[in-house]
């Protein structure tokens, strides 16, 4: 009996790593988010309208990730809808030389599929960032870039 115990217990981890490992490294996507603590962001995600990082909060992404932002389903379409982050605190990225971290949009017809990184009395650092199909890249309208 206790060598099929032995067993069972061996078949439910092995099991249980089939089913977590996936999960663990799929794609996290999120609606309209804005920050209410200081987060770190590792890995692939999807934002459906815009991200904002309030003044206080810091958003820092992590070497190696993606980000990609899309147009909210249920906003109306056109140039002023194009989802935005909004930065108001601090947005940190530490990408590497060789592994960057890469925000994105997603479009259909090949046009600007997201506004950019706004900064609006925040501020940023960016280091090995790609931005991809941004109206644009980086806006200041009070704040700073590094």
């Amino acid at each position: 009996m206790a060598h099929f115990i032995k067993h069972l217990r061996i078949l439910f981890i092995v099991a249980a790593g089939i089913v977590l490992v996936p999960l663990l490294n799929a794609e996290i996507c999120q609606a309209n988010l804005t920050l209410t603590a200081d987060a770190t962001w590792t890995g692939d995600r999807v934002i459906y309208g815009d991200l904002i990082i309030p003044d206080g909060f810091t958003l820092t992404i992590s070497s190696g990730s993606n980000i990609i932002l899309k147009r909210d389903p249920d906003s109306k379409k056109g140039p002023t809808t194009l989802p935005k982050i909004l930065v108001q605190g601090h947005f940190e990225i530490e990408g590497e030389e060789g592994n960057p971290v890469t925000i994105s949009g997603s479009s259909e017809d090949g046009k600007a599929a997201w506004a950019g990184i706004v900064i609006d009395v925040g501020n940023a650092w960016l280091h090995e960032a790609r931005i991809q199909n941004a109206r644009t890249a980086v806006y200041i309208k009070q704040g700073w870039v590094k």
